[in-house]
């Protein structure tokens, strides 16, 4: 009887280690996912930064060689109509950027769930059939 218990526990004990192995895998995937995300997203923070920097110091090394004020209206105009259009090509980056973020998180936690179901579902089913066999079988000793 003891042996059959010992038996038991270890077989309960196998299949929640499966489970939590199964359940740890998505985490990792999804840990992944974001560092990947953060660091796709940081380096186009720093490429934009960059080309502000180097665009704004170009226009003031522009600025400064400007002989009559009427001058600098022309500057200004052309710097900020060519900002304008990096800032809504980076906007888009961005969006774009989220956009593929928030479809693959979304594919993985369906996975994740469709996983989880079919691995709780064999489990339960392993389970139920281990207890069926212990139940014949204790009763089969209790008639003898």
């Amino acid at each position: 009887m003891a042996k059959d218990l010992y038996e038991q526990f270890s077989e309960y004990t196998k299949i929640f280690t499966d489970c939590t192995k199964h359940s740890a895998k998505p985490v990792q995937q999804f840990a992944e996912l974001a560092g990947s995300t953060f660091e796709r997203v940081a380096r186009q923070n720093l490429n934009m930064m960059n080309e502000v920097t180097g665009t704004l110091l170009k226009h003031s090394q522009t600025c400064a060689s400007v002989k009559k004020p009427e001058e600098l209206l022309p500057l200004n105009l052309e710097l900020a109509n060519a900002q304008t259009t990096k800032y809504i090509d980076y906007a888009q980056q961005t969006l774009d950027t989220f956009v593929e973020l928030s479809t693959a998180y979304s594919k993985l936690m369906s996975k994740m769930m469709d996983d989880g179901m079919h691995s709780f579902t064999e489990q339960q089913h392993h389970l139920n059939t281990k207890v069926k066999s212990a139940t014949s079988s204790s009763a089969g000793k209790a008639t003898a």
